[in-house]
């Protein structure tokens, strides 16, 4: 389900027209998985009253949208959705990159590794192998 779910929203971004609907997930999809929840306006439970399994862990809200979903909140991004906020935000058409290198956090955080890479050549074989240390 979660990997048709993205393909769903991959082909909603690279769409040229709207007159597919296929993309368009259920409604049981958008919303939490338990309705026992007050939902604010957004359609979300308040952070107190968010779900949290014995084994979670804190402030997590693994399982809001059922205990098989893999996409949490992005089961949220409808075509209206999406097109209700391009209308309503987009007002200049600035662009922002979000592209930052891997290589850019120069201090490592919390005792973990600075950013690494090491790249393993498999001679004489045309094969090389990556390793990739970086915080995320």
């Amino acid at each position: 389900m979660a990997m048709k779910r993205l393909q769903q929203l991959g082909n909603q971004l690279t769409q040229t027209s709207s007159s597919s609907s296929s993309s368009k997930p259920d409604a049981e999809t958008m919303a939490p998985a338990d309705s026992k929840f007050a939902l604010n306006e957004n359609g979300i439970p308040p952070f107190e009253s968010l779900p949290l399994g014995k084994d979670d862990p804190r402030f997590s809200a693994w399982g809001l949208y059922g205990d098989k979903d893999e996409l949490g909140t992005l089961n949220r991004l409808t075509d209206e959705r999406v097109a209700a906020a391009a209308r309503e935000e987009i007002k200049t058409g600035a662009r922002v990159s979000l592209n930052w290198p891997l290589t850019a956090q120069t201090a490592p955080f919390f005792n973990r590794r600075a950013f690494h890479h090491d790249l393993y050549r498999k001679h004489p074989r045309f094969v090389n192998d990556d390793e990739w240390t970086f915080n995320s």
